[in-house]
């Protein structure tokens, strides 16, 4: 298997060099999990969040949103912005999110965008908000379509929405919330059917580790990013979370992702910075390296970063 797997790098297009940076305080960063506004008059602007991500040296950004967001905001920093869909439609705090009015992206549609590369990633899927497993056949023609045009898959697994959460019970806002729906141990089937799948957990699977480490020793070409998790759970648990996975040995799959406001977002980076537990090299990968290798980005792009 060991074989295999090194011929088949060897087959890509470029030989990915991991970032090695002395300093991870100034290192470049990629962001996973990135949402704007989800509303006109929600939240601040795009050249607000630039500014953010300048400071912080994010060079690279997974912009989860819907389509008016993804065509307002991509082409303003279409270097930096990844164009990833959000779906099914969050109607708790959206009206109109697909063309025709639809809670979920017409499949042909999809398709179309795909072709002219106006969309280059999907996630967040946030299908466990409502009730809809991962076998449901709902995700069965995205799960395809990605497969199909080897783009990466960022399927929410993990707490719901913090906002929701605060509220007396979360099925207040989200009825059909299913916990179970966001077991990792529910992506066997899909990993089957789609082995060549380019799928990332949102979230992590929290608080679900021992299924989280289960479906990473049994698929090597599954990912996980930690967005929220560093506002949303106390920082002894999110540490506790983390270095379970690391100390099982998949430092080398944990992605950086912010999934939070303008105001908080430096919290996430600070708080893998602040990690005794982890190494340098540790550091650099969750906040570069590791995105760096799924994304599949040239050396070219890879070696800019670092000079910034």
């Amino acid at each position: 298997m060991k074989l295999v797997q090194g011929v088949f790098l060897l087959t890509l297009v470029f030989v990915y060099q991991p970032v090695v940076a002395q300093n991870n305080e100034s290192a470049p960063i990629i962001d996973m999990h990135m949402h704007g506004p989800l509303a006109e008059g929600w939240g601040p602007p795009i050249e607000e969040w630039l500014i953010k991500f300048e400071q912080l040296n994010v060079r690279k950004v997974a912009l989860t949103a819907y389509p008016e967001q993804l065509a307002e905001w991509v082409p303003k920093a279409s270097d930096k912005l990844i164009p990833s869909l959000m779906f099914p439609c969050l109607v708790q705090a959206i009206d109109v999110c697909f063309p025709d009015d639809a809670d979920w992206p017409d499949v042909g549609w999809v398709r179309e965008e795909l072709e002219a590369s106006r969309i280059q990633m999907f996630g967040e899927v946030i299908t466990e908000l409502y009730g809809v497993f991962p076998s449901d056949n709902k995700l069965e023609p995205f799960f395809a379509l990605a497969e199909e045009f080897d783009i990466p898959f960022g399927l929410h697994m993990g707490p719901g929405p913090a906002w929701a959460a605060e509220t007396d019970s979360i099925y207040k806002l989200f009825p059909d919330f299913q916990i179970s729906a966001g077991n990792p141990l529910e992506l066997e089937p899909i990993l089957r059917r789609h082995p060549n799948l380019r799928l990332f957990v949102m979230h992590a699977g929290w608080p679900m580790v021992d299924e989280m480490l289960t479906i990473l020793w049994h698929n090597p070409n599954v990912y996980i990013e930690l967005g929220h998790l560093q506002i949303a759970i106390s920082r002894a648990e999110y540490y506790h979370y983390l270095k379970r996975l690391v100390d099982a040995g998949y430092g080398d799959r944990v992605m950086y992702g912010s999934d939070v406001d303008l105001d908080e977002y430096g919290e996430g980076i600070r708080a893998i910075l602040d990690a005794e537990f982890l190494t340098e090299p540790q550091k650099r990968d969750i906040l570069y390296n590791n995105a760096a290798r799924f994304l599949r980005l040239p050396n070219a792009e890879i070696a800019a970063h670092e000079s910034q």
